[in-house]
C-alpha cells in the first residue's frame, strides 16, 4: 500500500508513535516546548478576556500570566486562583487547568518512568563505566574471589584503585556475594557490571580500552568433561578476538587467559602477539610441585612472590645515572629492593650476566614490598667486596623420592624431577589400586628416563601397617598427590589423612631414636585447607583445583554410547502431552536464547521451521529415554538416599556462587524441586546398573585412544542431547 492512500492524520499519529516510542532527551524537550506553548496561548487568553471583559477582582495584568502558569502546573489551583473571577476568567482557567493535566502529568509521568529505567539500568549493570587504568576480570566464579583479594592487596598502596568484574549474571548478586565474602576492600572499589565476554557493545561500556589488564576466567569448569572444555576454550578465544576488535591489536591491553587444550593457547597468543598471557595450570603447578619438594620451604617463598602479601616481582625503569652501568653494579644501588634481572623490549633477562650493560629504555625486574618502596639511590649503599669460592667439587646426591596418589599431573611431575637429579636416583610410586592406564604411562616414563630407578607399586592405604611399609623416612620427600575422584572437600579430607598417617609414623620413628629428615609436601585442591596444612607441621604445600578428567569422560562416553542403545532398541508410542510440554520447554528457552542473542552458530543457520524439526527429535529421545529410565528404576528398586540428596545439592549450590543460601532456603520452601536433583541421581545409578550387569567385553583405553573416542562420540551439536 503506498503512502498516498493513508490519511494525514494517521501518518501523523504514526511519526509520532514512533518519535515518543524511542524515548529519551528528544522527547523530554519535545514535551517541554509543548508546555511553553501550552503556556503562551493561554496566557494570551488569559489577557484577551481581561481586556475583554475586564475583572475587577485582579489587580495587575501580570498576575493572569502567574495564574495560567500556575494551574497548568496544579490542577487544585482554580479554587484558590479564580474562586472570584467572572465568568470569561473561569472559563479561560478551566481550558487551562485541562491542557494542564495532559501537558504536565505528561511531563511527570516521562521523568518518572526515565528514572525507573535508569534505576532498573543500574540494577541490572547495563550502565557504562568510566574508570581509566582499571583492572576487569571477565567471568564469574570460585576463582573471582582469590583474583580480587590479591588484586585488594596489590592496591593497597593505590588512592582508588578499580577492579570491574563482568559476567553474565545479575549485578545484585554478584554484589551481595563481594559485599558478603569481602567486607574490607580497603581502597579498591569493585565494580559489577552484567555482559557477555565476547560482545564488543559490553566491552566497550566497561571501558577495555582504558584498562590497566583483562582477566578472562575459562567458563567450563575443571570437573567438565573435554567437550565441554573446548567450548569454554572456544568462548576465551571469542572474547580475546572481541578485545582485539574494540581496542585494536596496538592499544589492546594484556590479556590473561586460561585455556586447557594447548593448541588453542597457541591460536589466542597468535591473535595479538604480545598482549596475550596463557596458563597451561597443569605444567605451572607441577614445576612448582618439583622446586618445592627440592627446597625446603620454597612453597612459602612461592606464596610470597605470587601473592601479593610480602614481597612480590615489579618492573622499574633504570634511571638514567645508570645507563652504561653493568648489571652487577646496579645491584649495589637498592636498599629494601632485590634486583633479579632485566626487561629489554620483549626479551626478558632473568639474572643475566653481571657484565650485562644497562641501556636506555631498560626496566630492572626487581623483589619488593610494593612498588613504592622501590628507590634507585644514584650512589652505591654499599662497597661490593670480593668472595672467594671454593675449588673442592660436590659430589652427586643420590635422591629418593616417594610419590602417592596419582593424577595428570604426575607424568610432568616425573619429566621435571628427571631433569635435576642424578644418576641412580630413585621414584617410587604408590597407588591404591594400579590400571593398565597407569601401567602403560608408568613405562613410557622408565623408558624415557633410563637413569632414572623407577617403579610402581600397589599399596592398600587402609592396611594396618600402612605406611610403615613404604618405610617412608627413607626418603628425602614424600609427595602426596590429590585424587581425582569425588568432590574438592572430599579429596582434601582423604588427602590430609593421608598427611595424618605419615606425621604419626614420623613421630613414632622419632620417638624409637632415629632422625627423621624427610620433607612432607602435599597437594590440595581448595586454598581453604591450605592453613589446615600448615598447622599440621607441613611447609611445603601445592594448593591445585585441576582434576583429571579421564574417568568422568569414560563415564561420559559410556552413558552416551547406551543412550544410544536404549534409542534404538525400543520403539513405543509416546504421551502426546508430555512430549507437547517437554518441547514447549526447549523452545522458549531457544527463544530466550533468540532474544538474548546467545543462540548457538549451527542454529542461528536454520529456519525455525528447521529448528523445530532438529529439537522434536531432541524432545522424542529425552522423554523416550526418560520414560525408560523411570521404568528400569522401578524394576530395580533404584533409590537415592537422603544423604546422596544433600550431596547434590551441595554440588548444585556450588556451580553458583554467591547464592548458596538463596538455592538451600529455595529447596526448603520447595520440597518438589528437589526432584531436579534426585532424577540425576536416580538416571546415573541406573546406568552404572546396566553397565554393571553387562555381559559385553570391556575395552580398557589408553588416554590417547579415550581422546580420538571422545572426539567420536561426542560432536557440538551431541551436547544439546
Amino acid at each position: 500500500m503506498s503512502q498516498q492512500q493513508f490519511k494525514f492524520s494517521e501518518r501523523l499519529r504514526y511519526r509520532l508513535d514512533n518519535f515518543f516510542s524511542k524515548g529519551g532527551t528528544a522527547v523530554f524537550l519535545a514535551l517541554l516546548f509543548l508546555f511553553f506553548i501550552a503556556f503562551v496561548i493561554m496566557g494570551s487568553l488569559r489577557l484577551l478576556a481581561f481586556v475583554f471583559f475586564p475583572d475587577e477582582n485582579i489587580d495587575e495584568m501580570g498576575f493572569l500570566l502567574w495564574h495560567a502558569f500556575f494551574q497548568i502546573i496544579d490542577s487544585g489551583s482554580l479554587a484558590e486562583l479564580d474562586a472570584q473571577s467572572n465568568l470569561a476568567g473561569k472559563l479561560v482557567a478551566i481550558a487551562t487547568i485541562f491542557m494542564g493535566l495532559v501537558l504536565f502529568s505528561s511531563m511527570v509521568a516521562f521523568i518518572t518512568q526515565q528514572f525507573e529505567m535508569r534505576l532498573s539500568i543500574l540494577r541490572k549493570g547495563k550502565s557504562k563505566v568510566l574508570e581509566k587504568n582499571h583492572t576487569i576480570i571477565l567471568g564469574f566464579d570460585i576463582r573471582c574471589m582469590e583474583i580480587i583479594k590479591e588484586l585488594i592487596e596489590a592496591n593497597a598502596s593505590e588512592k582508588d584503585a578499580v577492579v570491574v568484574v563482568m559476567a553474565d549474571r545479575e549485578k545484585e548478586e554478584m554484589d551481595d556475594y563481594f559485599h558478603e565474602h569481602l567486607p574490607d576492600t580497603q581502597s579498591t572499589r569493585i565494580i559489577c557490571r552484567n555482559g557477555l565476554a565476547s560482545s564488543p557493545q559490553a566491552l566497550r561500556k566497561i571501558g577495555v580500552d582504558k584498562g590497566r589488564s583483562v582477566i578472562l576466567t575459562n567458563p567450563s569448569p575443571q570437573v567438565a568433561t573435554n567437550a565441554v572444555k573446548i567450548q569454554g576454550d572456544y568462548q576465551i578465544l571469542k572474547a580475546i578476538m572481541a578485545i582485539s576488535s574494540v581496542t585494536g591489536e596496538e592499544k589492546m591491553p594484556p590479556v590473561i587467559a586460561k585455556l586447557f587444550f594447548e593448541r588453542n593457547r597457541d591460536l589466542a597468543r597468535g591473535i595479538a602477539l604480545g598482549k596475550v598471557v596463557v596458563l597451561d595450570e597443569d605444567l605451572i603447578l607441577a614445576k612448582i610441585l618439583v622446586q618445592t619438594s627440592r627446597i625446603p620451604g620454597l612453597s612459602l617463598v612461592y606464596s610470597q612472590l605470587v601473592g601479593f602479601v610480602g614481597d612480590e616481582i615489579y618492573f622499574a625503569s633504570v634511571p638514567d645515572f645508570l645507563w652504561g652501568n653493568s648489571f652487577g653494579q646496579m645491584q649495589f644501588h637498592f636498599q629494601r629492593s632485590v634486583p633479579i634481572g632485566l626487561r629489554r623490549s620483549d626479551l626478558i633477562m632473568l639474572n643475566p650476566k653481571p657484565d650485562t650493560i644497562l641501556e636506555e629504555g631498560d626496566e630492572a625486574i626487581v623483589i619488593a614490598e610494593d612498588d613504592s618502596t622501590i628507590h634507585f639511590f644514584e650512589q652505591p649503599v654499599v662497597e661490593p667486596t670480593e668472595l672467594s669460592y671454593s675449588e673442592n667439587k660436590v659430589l652427586p646426591n643420590i635422591e629418593k623420592y616417594l610419590i602417592f596418589g596419582w593424577n595428570r599431573k604426575l607424568p610432568i611431575l616425573v619429566d621435571e624431577y628427571s631433569g635435576y637429579i642424578h644418576e641412580g636416583s630413585v621414584i617410587d610410586i604408590i597407588v591404591p589400586r594400579k590400571s593398565e592406564a597407569m601401567e602403560r604411562i608408568f613405562q613410557q616414563l622408565s623408558n624415557k628416563h633410563p637413569k632414572v630407578r623407577m617403579t610402581l607399586q600397589q599399596v592398600n592405604p587402609s592396611m594396618s601397617n600402612f605406611p610403615a611399609k613404604l618405610y617412608p623416612h627413607r626418603y628425602d620427600n614424600v609427595i602426596i598427590m590429590a585424587g581425582e575422584n569425588g568432590t574438592t572437600e572430599e579429596i582434601d579430607s582423604e588427602t590430609i589423612s593421608m598427611l595424618l598417617k605419615f606425621r604419626h609414623f614420623f613421630r613414632e620413628v622419632r620417638n624409637k631414636g632415629e632422625e627423621v629428615h624427610t620433607q612432607l609436601i602435599t597437594e590440595v585442591m581448595d586454598s581453604a585447607n591450605a592453613q589446615i596444612i600448615q598447622q599440621s607441621g607441613v611447609k611445603d604445600f601445592l594448593v591445585s583445583n585441576i582434576k583429571s578428567q579421564y574417568e568422568q569422560g569414560i563415564k561420559q562416553i559410556e552413558k552416551k554410547e547406551l543412550m544410544d542403545l536404549l534409542d534404538n532398541s525400543y520403539k513405543f508410542e509416546l504421551p502426546d502431552g508430555v512430549l507437547q510440554d517437554d518441547f514447549n520447554q526447549i523452545w522458549n528457552r531457544l527463544e530466550q536464547a533468540k532474544k538474548e542473542g546467545n543462540l548457538d552458530e549451527d542454529d542461528k543457520l536454520l529456519k525455525d521451521e528447521d529448528l523445530k524439526k532438529r529439537y522434536k527429535k531432541i524432545s522424542e529421545r529425552r522423554v523416550k529415554l526418560g520414560l525408560l529410565m523411570q521404568h528400569i528404576a522401578s524394576e530395580e528398586k533404584v533409590v537415592v538416599s537422603e544423604e546422596e540428596i544433600n550431596k547434590g545439592i551441595l554440588e548444585y549450590t556450588r556451580q553458583y556462587p554467591g547464592q548458596e543460601k538463596q538455592i538451600m532456603e529455595y529447596f526448603e520452601k520447595n520440597p518438589s524441586s528437589l526432584d531436579t536433583i534426585r532424577a540425576p541421581l536416580i538416571e546415573q545409578k541406573v546406568i552404572d546398573s546396566i553397565i554393571s550387569k553387562s555381559k559385553t567385553n570391556v575395552i580398557k583405553l589408553n588416554e590417547d585412544e579415550y581422546k580420538k573416542l571422545e572426539v567420536k562420540t561426542f560432536d557440538i551439536k551431541d551436547t544439546k542431547k
